[in-house]
């Protein structure tokens, strides 16, 4: 499911206008991106809890090349599935 089904799944669902939904799902989006980038934590109860890790710096390879690389150190988003989520997939 992309972006435009999960908004028109909502509209159908909950009978709400398209532009609303398009409004509150772009609000969501920018709300969990705010939160990731300072280095919170957005934890929704029974569902998920988004996160960052922070991967340190290391050496790598180009494959092609074979030369010797220093990969910087970055932040990966995680997410981890709640307990119902998790009951609810495999149950």
């Amino acid at each position: 499911m992309n972006r435009t089904e999960l908004e028109a799944a909502i509209c159908e669902r909950e009978k709400i206008n398209k532009d609303v939904v398009a409004d509150v799902v772009q609000a969501f989006i920018d709300i969990v991106a705010d939160e990731l980038c300072a280095g919170n934590d957005v934890k929704l109860t029974n569902f998920a809890t988004v996160g960052v890790k922070r991967c340190a710096a290391r050496k790598g390879k180009n494959p092609k090349t074979g030369e010797h690389i220093d990969i910087p150190e970055r932040l990966k988003m995680t997410i981890k599935a709640g307990k119902r989520l998790e009951a609810r997939l495999n149950g």
